[in-house]
């Protein structure tokens, strides 16, 4: 698997796809399937339920002010939410508007997938330091279905600096690894998968 894990990073470091930025989580899925190349394609024609899926996990210094809302077509879905975050007395609301797009890839495995959530139109606290969040996604098939691997990567903006408020941002977007993860997962059972380990 660690093999695999490096042929993904370097695959889509090729690719061009690898910007600075952070690694916010690796993980290797075991996929159970009678018909992968089926629900890919389901998953291929349907990115909307990817935002429809994705969940925004906050700290304990946030909460949602504004509902999620989903918007756009089935292959540019877009994901709206606003989120009030208090450091101290100090309160600040961070719109999280990401467009949700799914690339198909070449590449050493069977199938590979470029998952990116484009945060350019969020608030700027956010737009200004984070591109995106971007999910390397790398499937081969085996005799039970399949075994995706999955690298999620936080995107540095142009003119992303550190300091406190870079501090304060990542707090939160990089949450948000988890909750993409879990997003592949409920998508892929909901096109037909019916175990992931």
């Amino acid at each position: 698997m660690a093999k695999l894990m490096v042929g993904l990073f370097l695959f889509f470091a090729v690719q061009g796809y690898a910007q600075t930025g952070e690694i916010l989580l690796q993980k290797t899925l075991t996929l159970k399937t009678a018909n992968l190349a089926q629900v890919l394609a389901k998953t291929e024609s349907n990115i909307k339920v990817f935002a429809e899926n994705f969940n925004v996990r906050l700290d304990s210094k946030s909460k949602i002010v504004t509902p999620r809302q989903v918007i756009g077509p089935v292959l540019q879905p877009v994901y709206k939410i606003s989120v009030k975050k208090c450091v101290f007395f100090f309160c600040q609301t961070i719109d999280l508007d990401a467009e949700f797009s799914l690339k198909k890839l070449t590449g050493q495995c069977a199938y590979n997938y470029l998952l990116r959530v484009d945060l350019q139109r969020s608030s700027e606290l956010l737009s200004n330091l984070y591109s995106a969040i971007s999910a390397g996604i790398c499937v081969q098939k085996n005799e039970t279905g399949g075994v995706a691997s999955v690298q999620v990567n936080l995107l540095h903006a142009p003119n992303y600096e550190t300091g406190i408020v870079q501090k304060q941002a990542f707090e939160l977007i990089s949450l948000q690894g988890e909750s993409i993860l879990e997003t592949v997962k409920t998508v892929m059972k909901l096109n037909g998968v019916t175990e992931i380990k």
